[in-house]
């Protein structure tokens, strides 16, 4: 076969008998007549053919770098943050990508100003808090002031100035901002497509059962990692490495039998099933104490565990229906896979949600303002304002009050501290150096992709695009 795949072509060109389809999705639990949910209909697969994808200067080389900032993350949309982090007029929030830096201010209703934080004078940073209230930004250097629109209102000592420096537009340079469901995009593009046209409605509609305008911050993490964006996220769009990485999670998921969805503009969606485990898991014949665990956070009592492990799923339905008021979350919109499952949204170019109906978990892998063999990862837990009980995986103290203006710092770790990130994360961090390391060998010509990676075939086909290639 001369190391070569005989693959077999048809309509659905995947091997037998692979075919990981999650067939649950959306159907209403029969305890809830009222349910009007619809079943959301798998997307049709996309044969992106199997040659290698991908060539291993592209994660290292300054030129690519430039490239990609000029044609990637200068045009597309980026997640900046959410409304809520800016919960009152005149509130503000820095955002920072690559070499740039931009400040968003909240103004009446859902209208968010956003500028770029850098005075006209000079150059220098206009502000350095993550988080603040504000009606005007003055500069630290020399005393510009600029109101909370970007707009110049003061020189200091103007009259030293001749009229002919100071006569033209010295406003700060805007960038775009939209809201779509409580979540603030940016863009540096003005010629951008709308923020709804750029997700799309088939993949907008994913969110619908969320109730993602009502959360609420409750853990920033920023860090530094020692490899390329792209290798950083790759890491986290593909399940096919579990079994072999993560003992903790091959229990707990049945990532081999994930579904792998693909929208347009090279946005994805992976469900991954809880509570199943992965086939070459070996389970106990009775109960596994993690799903234990997993069953007291939806309120079951240790007397009404169930005997064994393959009852979960439904028991904890059940139980999040039962006990909805204990936890204070209403689950009367969600399917049963939906209280149950990982539903992981991948928006291109750079981040994920890990949607929950208590909340989402965001991740986010930006490019390093300089060094293309190192990226700024971003973590953030946003929680259901109000929900007294959080799924253990959200890291929120129990008792913990999920509100509006919840006083969270952004915590900047350092970049060799795997503790901060967790032993899930940590182990695929410490990997991903040995993958960034072999991406440099000569032997290397490029990555082979199994179906469980489709999602990166995707991802690669729409980036190519961008850059042109």
């Amino acid at each position: 076969m001369d190391g070569k795949i005989d693959m077999a072509v048809a309509d659905d060109p995947r091997p037998d008998p692979w075919h990981p389809q999650y067939e649950v999705y959306g159907n209403p639990s029969a305890g809830t007549p009222d349910n009007k949910l619809k079943p959301l209909p798998k997307q049709p697969y996309r044969d992106y053919g199997v040659d290698r994808q991908g060539k291993p200067e592209h994660y290292w080389s300054h030129e690519i770098m430039k490239r990609e900032w000029d044609n990637i993350w200068t045009k597309t949309w980026v997640l900046a943050g959410h409304i809520n982090d800016i919960a009152k007029q005149n509130r503000f929030m820095r955002f920072d990508i690559g070499k740039e830096s931009f400040i968003l201010v909240r103004g009446k209703g859902d209208d968010v100003h956003a500028f770029y934080n850098v005075c006209q004078h000079r150059g220098t940073r206009l502000e350095i808090r993550d988080f603040g209230m504000a009606k005007e930004f003055t500069c630290p250097f020399h005393g510009w002031r600029y109101n909370n629109k970007g707009e110049l209102t003061h020189i200091f000592q103007k009259e030293t100035f001749r009229k002919e420096v100071v006569c033209g537009d010295l406003n700060i340079p805007k960038a775009r901002a939209e809201v779509w469901r409580g979540w603030v995009f940016l863009t540096m593009n003005p010629d951008a497509p709308p923020l709804r046209d750029f997700l799309g409605d088939d993949f907008m509609a994913l969110g619908d059962p969320y109730k993602f305008e009502n959360l609420v911050r409750c853990a920033d993490v920023i860090q530094e990692w020692p490899v390329n964006w792209k290798l950083g996220q790759e890491a986290f769009i593909e399940g096919y490495h579990v079994e072999a990485v993560h003992p903790e999670i091959a229990r707990l998921a049945d990532t081999y039998h994930a579904q792998h969805d693909l929208y347009d503009n090279g946005h994805s969606l992976t469900i991954f099933p809880f509570m199943i485990p992965n086939p070459g898991y070996e389970m106990p014949n009775g109960m596994f104490d993690d799903y234990k665990i997993a069953l007291r956070d939806a309120g079951v009592e240790d007397t009404d565990m169930p005997a064994h492990w393959t009852d979960t799923r439904a028991v904890m339905a059940a139980a999040k229906r039962k006990n909805q008021d204990m936890l204070g979350i209403d689950y009367s919109g969600f399917s049963d896979g939906q209280l149950v499952d990982n539903f992981m949204m991948g928006f291109f170019p750079c981040m994920t949600f890990n949607s929950h109906a208590e909340g989402t978990l965001v991740q986010r892998w930006q490019p390093h303002p300089s060094d293309p063999e190192k990226m700024i990862y971003r973590f953030q837990v946003y929680a259901l304002e109000g929900a007294k009980r959080l799924p253990i995986y959200f890291g929120v103290e129990p008792g913990t009050e999920i509100k509006r203006g919840m006083p969270v710092d952004v915590n900047y770790a350092d970049s060799d501290n795997y503790g901060i990130i967790g032993p899930v994360l940590s182990q695929d961090r410490a990997l991903l150096a040995r993958l960034a390391a072999g991406n440099h060998s000569d032997a290397f010509k490029g990555p082979l992709y199994s179906e469980q990676e489709i999602r990166l075939r995707h991802f690669y086909d729409e980036y190519y695009k961008l850059l042109g290639e």
